[in-house]
């Protein structure tokens, strides 16, 4: 009697979606002042810090749109996981990506940075807070990575 390949699943399908964090935001608003309030401590001529305070904000606001508030084009917005070690990666811009998660991925109780590869030099990251998802998904989630992937942590 043969049995259909994925009844034998170790563990179910995940399909992780999050809300904007505050934490993260709260993180990149206190990162980049400091970068500008640095750059504003330097001894360098205006127009140079002008240029490069631009260029912290360019940033600011970039990973925002891609960590925070997800609308950018090649932001992550859901990642679901098929049981077999397959991701999918769904992208603001519509896009179906299949990825493999990266080792340099990192898992605590309260920040995950999932790190993924889609491509030979394609990669992507998805930053999940625990302020911005549901308890228990993100406790799942850690609980497979852990099992999974034990040098993710």
């Amino acid at each position: 009697m043969s049995q259909h390949p994925t009844a034998d699943r170790s563990m179910p399908m995940l399909r992780v979606e999050s809300e904007a964090s505050r934490w993260l935001l709260y993180f990149l608003l206190g990162t980049h002042l400091g970068a500008l309030i640095t750059v504003f401590t330097l001894p360098l001529e205006l127009d140079l810090q002008l240029l490069l305070s631009f260029l912290i904000f360019i940033c600011l606001v970039r990973a925002m749109r891609r960590h925070v508030f997800r609308n950018a084009a090649s932001a992550i917005r859901r990642v679901e996981w098929d049981g077999e070690g397959e991701w999918r990666l769904f992208l603001a811009s519509g896009e179906e990506l299949t990825a493999k998660l990266c080792p340099s991925s990192y898992v605590q109780p309260w920040l995950l940075v999932l790190n993924f590869s889609s491509g030979r030099f394609v990669n992507r990251s998805l930053i999940l807070t625990s302020d911005a998802m549901d308890p228990d998904l993100l406790r799942r989630l850690r609980m497979h990575l852990r099992l999974s992937y034990p040098c993710s942590s």
